[in-house]
């Protein structure tokens, strides 16, 4: 399968997500883990298997021919494969450690944007489940369909910075972000004055998270205009990250696994692929993109993020903050 001809390499990527080379790659880098090795199956089977799952939307069964194996060793093999990846997290999702990583964040956000002081965007994403009997209220998000939910920072790159998964579709953006380890970090170790994240309506305006200028566009100033629109273009890059994550592993666009644990291990593996195929610089992923839908999910809790929206004055020193940066930012 690696050793096909070169001019089968669109025929395996369209598969695997990944050139035939950039996939050998990943085998050196995870082949000596013991959840890898194996009497039966290859490591170049359970790589492939795993990836062409994860990739496609296809059946067990389709995957079971292609691969000669079982419905069940399959089930294994890609949950041992998600395992791994999800045990090398920290390997490719990575918060900066320290100024010069976010300076350098937040200068690549300014050139990209023009928006000044971008060390991440962040926005959440549901992932469409299996219909649970037990507790399936939890799961039901505001578009009335079962999900997982899950809180993503990228940077200008597309690169995640962080993510947090796991918790029920019902749970809005705003209270996943209050409980995740990110916000602990930056109100234990803020971030110097001039650095924020970038999200949406839907989370609380903070010193260290500005959100844009609520209220109808004809009612805003012209520096509040010029916020709102480059704050728009720099949070363009989780919209994008996300859809070229959803965009080339297909199976998250529903993920039908009976164990509700292997639901998060799977979506953090691709998260880890994700950055990965990144970090190799692999080129042509314009085409797992659709141009035409930037946002993978609809705005799930619409009119619960525009009543939030209307609060935003109720922090004064971080409206203070955005109010300075809009004038920074306006031409004169």
């Amino acid at each position: 399968m690696i050793s096909e001809p070169d001019d089968a390499d669109p025929m395996f990527k369209s598969h695997y997500r990944m050139s035939r080379i950039v996939a050998s790659e990943l085998m050196d880098k995870i082949g000596a883990h013991p959840k890898m090795n194996g009497r039966v199956q290859t490591l170049e089977q359970k790589v492939l298997a795993s990836l062409f799952l994860l990739g496609n939307k296809t059946s067990y069964i389709v995957a079971s021919d292609k691969f000669h194996m079982s419905k069940g060793s399959l089930y294994l093999t890609l949950k041992n494969f998600c395992q791994v990846l999800t045990e090398m997290r920290s390997d490719y999702i990575k918060w900066p450690i320290d100024q010069i990583g976010l300076r350098k964040i937040a200068q690549e956000f300014e050139q990209e944007t023009g928006m000044p002081g971008v060390v991440g965007a962040i926005d959440g994403i549901h992932f469409p489940i299996k219909q649970k009997s037990r507790l399936a209220h939890a799961y039901r998000n505001n578009q009335n369909y079962l999900s997982i939910h899950m809180q993503a920072v990228c940077d200008a790159n597309l690169m995640f910075l962080d993510v947090h998964c796991g918790n029920p579709g019902s749970v809005d953006d705003e209270t996943v972000y209050r409980s995740c380890d990110l916000r602990d970090k930056l109100l234990h170790d803020p971030l110097p004055a001039d650095l924020h994240l970038v999200g949406d309506s839907g989370y609380p305006l903070e010193p260290f998270m500005l959100t844009p200028y609520p209220g109808d566009i004809r009612r805003l100033t012209p520096s509040q205009r010029e916020f709102n629109e480059r704050h728009n273009n720099a949070l363009l890059a989780v919209k994008l990250s996300l859809q070229l994550l959803q965009g080339r592993f297909q199976r998250l666009k529903f993920l039908d696994m009976e164990r509700e644990s292997d639901i998060p291990v799977t979506i953090v593996a691709c998260c880890v692929l994700h950055c990965f195929l990144l970090q190799e610089e692999c080129e042509d992923d314009d085409e797992f993109l659709d141009f035409t839908d930037i946002d993978p999910n609809p705005d799930i809790n619409k009119s619960e993020k525009e009543l939030r929206a209307l609060c935003n004055h109720y922090q004064p020193e971080a409206a203070s903050k955005r109010d300075v940066l809009a004038n920074l930012i306006t031409p004169v």
